[in-house]
């Protein structure tokens, strides 16, 4: 049984160094619809010293924390799933967008029928004149007429063979995606039996986690939580997974696994996460 949460949005980052002057960039909109009101964890660069604010559609959204990178805002209570447009605006004055979806994508609708014939277009250009026939055979000499009057100018001749191609180009600069190093963490978790077994994923003050996946062994394993959250002591998005092993005289496996990467510098290496395990008695035997 696999279940795996991932961050959605366009992550592109130029300098990743703060610099409050410029635009914020928005790399990711997590939505963590267990909270009642939904949460929303916005992350990326440029979010000023100060509070943004944050509107979904137009409609500004209660701020409940923010650093340079990453903000936490309420979402409305009653908001419908669908897709809608996101802004963030620094103190500065200085706006970022993206795009949310909140709920399941609906299935792509029937094909509508078909729209009614178009104009007729304008008439083309003129051709390019045919190539000159074959002779025809030689004919009986005739009698020599008068001089006739000049004859039109010939068609112009075809084209001619294209030339060899040029040298290549030299290469361009590698994008930023292209030297993005990202880093990936994955355990093997024994849980005893009749237990109910937590794994937390944490992340350093560097970290931004971008996909997790909680996989167990076999059917024995109940799976409880699988799911983003955020850390309290680096305020930074992390994963869990929480097992019930249902076998009352075994301990059976299960693995947890992240992505992450260091956005204050996309070309090294991110501190690697920790994982923390709590083991608890299901029942008594």
């Amino acid at each position: 049984m696999i279940l795996s949460g991932m961050v959605t949005g366009n992550v592109a980052f130029g300098d990743t160094n703060p610099d409050f002057t410029k635009p914020p960039i928005i790399g990711s909109v997590i939505a963590d619809s267990t909270a009642n009101p939904t949460k929303l964890t916005i992350i990326g660069l440029n979010f000023g010293p100060a509070a943004p604010a944050v509107a979904l559609e137009g409609i500004p959204l209660n701020v409940l924390s923010y650093t340079p990178t990453v903000v936490i805002a309420e979402l409305g209570t009653n908001t419908p799933a669908g897709s809608y447009l996101l802004t963030l605006t620094t103190s500065a004055n200085l706006g970022g967008v993206s795009y949310l979806t909140l709920g399941a994508v609906g299935p792509e609708g029937p094909v509508g029928p078909a729209g009614p014939v178009g104009p007729a277009g304008p008439a083309g250009p003129v051709g390019p004149a045919g190539p000159q026939g074959v002779a025809g055979p030689l004919g009986p000499s005739g009698q020599t007429g008068p001089a006739g009057p000049a004859g039109p100018k010939g068609p112009t001749g075809a084209q001619g063979a294209a030339g060899p191609a040029g040298p290549a180009g030299p290469q361009g600069t590698p994008g930023v995606l292209g030297i993005l190093q990202t880093g990936y963490l994955g355990s093997y978790i024994n849980c005893p039996a009749n237990n109910s077994c937590t794994a937390d994923w944490h992340v350093g003050l560097d970290i931004i986690f971008f996909a997790g996946s909680c996989i167990a062994d076999d059917d024995q394993m109940l799976l409880v939580t699988a799911a983003i959250f955020i850390d309290s002591g680096t305020a930074q998005p992390s994963w869990q997974c929480t097992y019930n092993n249902t076998d009352l005289f075994s301990s059976h496996n299960y693995n947890v696994n992240g992505d992450y990467f260091n956005p204050s510098n996309p070309a090294a290496p991110a501190t690697a996460p920790q994982i923390t395990i709590t083991n608890s008695k299901i029942k008594p035997q």
